[in-house]
C-alpha cells in the first residue's frame, strides 16, 4: 500500500554518469526540494498536461508485466481523478521519468521485488519506455530515497559521510535549456570506439570517479577538490560538444582562475551542470547571469 502523500524525489549523478556505460561505478542521490506525488482531483486532473502521457505509459506497464501490475485499481484511480503532479523539470537529467517509473510501481505494482538487483531490473525495464534503454538508476533512487551507489559489487544503498569541512560546497548552475538524452548517449558511445578516446579520457575519468565517490562517502570533500578539478579539466577537453555556449565560457573561466570547477550533471547538453567552489560568495557573484541552486 502506497504512503498517504509519499513524494517520489529527483535525482541526481553526482559522479559516473558517461563512464558507468565503460564499467565504472556511479553515485547517485535524491533531491527532496522536486519531486512527484499523487494526487486525486477530477478538475485538476483535466488540466494536467501529462494525464494522457501517463495513460499510455500505464498502459504499456501492464502489456509488458501484466501479471506484476494492479490494471483494474489503475483504471478506477483514473477514473477517480488520480493525476501524478510533479515539479521535476523535463529534459534536465533530473530523473523525471524515473520519478514517474518510481511512482508507478510503488502503487501498482503486486510483485515487489526484496533485492534492488530484481528492483532495478523491473524499474530499468519500465523506464525504457521514455529513453529505449534504462540502467533503472533513477527510478531506484527516486522510489528508496536513498543514495545509491553502483560498483564491481553490484548495487547498494549508501549514507554520504559527514563534511568534515565548511568548505568546498557542491551546487547545481541551470542552463536554462533542456536536452534529449539519447542523441548525446549515442555520441559518445561512437566516441567509445576510438582507441584514444577510452585511453585518454575514459580510464583516467574511471579512476578519477572511483577516487570522488570514495571521498564523498567518506566526507573528505577536500580531497575531492583537486579530483574535481582533473575530472572537469577532461571532460572540458573531451566532452566539449555536449555543454551548451555559455557554460563552456564559464566552465573555461573556472578552471583558469580556480575559483570553482564545473562538470557534466547527466547526460550533459543542457540542464544543470555540477559544480564545486572553495568560495561560495565570490563564485555567485562571478555567475551572476545563472541561477545557481546549493546542495
Amino acid at each position: 500500500m502506497t504512503e498517504p502523500n509519499r513524494i517520489y524525489p529527483s535525482k541526481l549523478i553526482l559522479y559516473g554518469e558517461y563512464t558507468i556505460l565503460n564499467g565504472s561505478s556511479a553515485l547517485a542521490i535524491p533531491l527532496h526540494n522536486t519531486f512527484s506525488q499523487w494526487k486525486i482531483d477530477h478538475s485538476e486532473q483535466q488540466k494536467n498536461p501529462y494525464i494522457s502521457a501517463l495513460i499510455s505509459f500505464g498502459n504499456h506497464i501492464f502489456e509488458l508485466l501484466e501479471d506484476a501490475f494492479d490494471h483494474d485499481r489503475f483504471k478506477s484511480d483514473i477514473q477517480n481523478g488520480l493525476y501524478l503532479w510533479s515539479n521535476i523539470p523535463i529534459g534536465y537529467g533530473m530523473g523525471s521519468s524515473g520519478s514517474v517509473c518510481a511512482a508507478f510501481y510503488d502503487r501498482y505494482c503486486l510483485k515487489k521485488q526484496k533485492s534492488l538487483k530484481n528492483e532495478l531490473s523491473v524499474l530499468a525495464r519500465m523506464e525504457s519506455y521514455f529513453h529505449g534503454k534504462s540502467s533503472g538508476m533513477d527510478p531506484i533512487v527516486s522510489y528508496h530515497q536513498s543514495a545509491i551507489l553502483k560498483d564491481e559489487s553490484g548495487i547498494n544503498k549508501v549514507i554520504l559521510g559527514s563534511k568534515k569541512s565548511e568548505s568546498p560546497h557542491l551546487f547545481l548552475i541551470d542552463s536554462a535549456q533542456s536536452r534529449s538524452t539519447s542523441h548525446l548517449v549515442d555520441h559518445y558511445k561512437k566516441q567509445c570506439l576510438t582507441t584514444s578516446f577510452l585511453s585518454d579520457f575514459v580510464e583516467p575519468s574511471k579512476k578519477l570517479v572511483h577516487s570522488l565517490i570514495h571521498d564523498t562517502l567518506q566526507g573528505d570533500f577536500t580531497m575531492i577538490y583537486s579530483a574535481f578539478k582533473s575530472l572537469s579539466n577532461l571532460q572540458f577537453q573531451f566532452m566539449d560538444s555536449m555543454i551548451i555556449d555559455p557554460i563552456l565560457n564559464f566552465w573555461e573561466k573556472g578552471l583558469e582562475t580556480d575559483q570553482y570547477y564545473l562538470k557534466l550533471c547527466g547526460a550533459g547538453g543542457g540542464g544543470f551542470y555540477l559544480g564545486i567552489t572553495n568560495d561560495w560568495t565570490h563564485t555567485e557573484v562571478l555567475a551572476e547571469q545563472f541561477n545557481l541552486i546549493r546542495i
